[in-house]
């Protein structure tokens, strides 16, 4: 049953029944210790997002959605992004799958993490999420940065990942090295902090390049700057301390090594990541493809979600598809402790050698 209860902004906050439920439910989900449900506020979260938002007890407060019945799959918000960046493609999916989500840590309601920010850092959010809620293997699909942290899990734990969605996804390229000297100067908080504010408008003109209902919600929530200054400054801390990961780790040397099926989506008129280069990158996996979109810009969850909704779709079944064959061509073998039957032919045969 999809949940659908929607946000009243500013309402009072309402208690969670299943706060404190530890033991699987009916239907076999998982609940976790100490989950309330919250009614966030902040700056940058679509107001429309129709799944409920749930906070965990983990030393992030990782807030986070969890709704549907089926295979799972999990989201990952971009840089400066959460959960509510989904609005537009996981409400349709959760009509017959599973579906989480949740803001990564010092992103959206989620507290900072006390280390510097990485990708492994926050692949290990993600893994935490999926076991606290009960999930042995989901489907990952990331956007941007999220992308890049979508690769690395499937690459670095393949026994939990089913299959990989990557929507203009970070770590597809490889920057020159004038470009990762500059970065330590833009991407301080001094610089990009006040670079964010005064250039706002500028940017959200030109990250979407389609005029769609979704990417009106989404220029709308962004620009929500009243009591924003921490939503700006979230970002900025971000960027500066994911800036050796962001401009210096490139998994390009290790598409080859993913085996579960794999699927880019693509803007062709994304002015921050270029299309060309995942054409590139598709090439080299094993069992990878590509959608790209003429006249989208760099956030297909916004612009043309559908096609993102097509891609997951896609990897599901090919994911349930190669499960299926793995699980047939595996023989069944005995158990080691289970003595060998020679029937009398082969005795026989022993005997006359011996004898010779």
């Amino acid at each position: 049953m999809v949940q659908s209860s929607r946000f009243a902004y500013g309402s009072s906050r309402r208690a969670d029944p299943l706060a404190h439920a530890s033991s699987p439910t009916p239907s076999g989900r998982h609940q976790g210790p100490h989950r309330e449900t919250i009614c966030p506020v902040h700056p940058g979260r679509l107001a429309g997002f129709p799944l409920t938002q749930y906070r965990d007890d983990d030393p992030h407060r990782i807030v986070h959605f969890d709704a549907g019945e089926g295979d799972a799959v999990v989201f990952i918000h971009g840089l400066g992004g959460n959960l509510t960046h989904w609005q537009f493609v996981a409400p349709e999916l959760a009509v017959t799958h599973r579906v989480l989500g949740l803001d990564l840590p010092g992103f959206g309601e989620s507290l900072r993490p006390d280390s510097l920010y990485t990708y492994d850092l926050m692949a290990d959010a993600v893994l935490g999420l999926l076991d606290r809620r009960g999930v042995e293997r989901a489907t990952v699909v990331g956007h941007s940065f999220g992308g890049a942290v979508a690769t690395l899990l499937a690459l670095r734990n393949p026994d939990r990942i089913n299959g990989l969605v990557a929507v203009n996804p970070a770590g597809y390229h490889r920057l020159p090295w004038w470009m990762q000297a500059g970065s330590r100067v833009a991407l301080h908080p001094a610089v990009t902090m006040p670079g964010l504010f005064l250039s706002v408008h500028f940017i959200l003109a030109n990250v979407c390049r389609a005029d769609t209902p979704g990417v009106r919600a989404f220029r709308r929530s962004a620009l929500q700057l009243e009591g924003g200054y921490k939503f700006l400054d979230d970002l900025a801390h971000a960027a500066h301390s994911l800036r050796p990961d962001i401009v210096g780790r490139c998994f390009l040397d290790r598409l080859p090594e993913l085996t579960q099926p794999a699927h880019l989506v693509w803007g062709d008129a994304d002015r921050l990541l270029d299309a060309a280069k995942g054409a590139e990158a598709t090439r080299t996996m094993p069992a990878g493809r590509i959608t790209r979109l003429p006249g989208v810009g760099h956030m297909p969850i916004f612009e043309q979600p559908e096609a993102v909704v097509d891609a997951v779709r896609d990897v599901m079944s090919r994911a349930r598809a190669w499960r299926e064959s793995q699980r047939i061509a595996t023989p069944a073998t005995l158990p080691t402790n289970q003595p060998t039957r020679v029937g009398w032919r082969d005795t026989a045969r022993r005997l006359l050698r011996i004898v010779r």
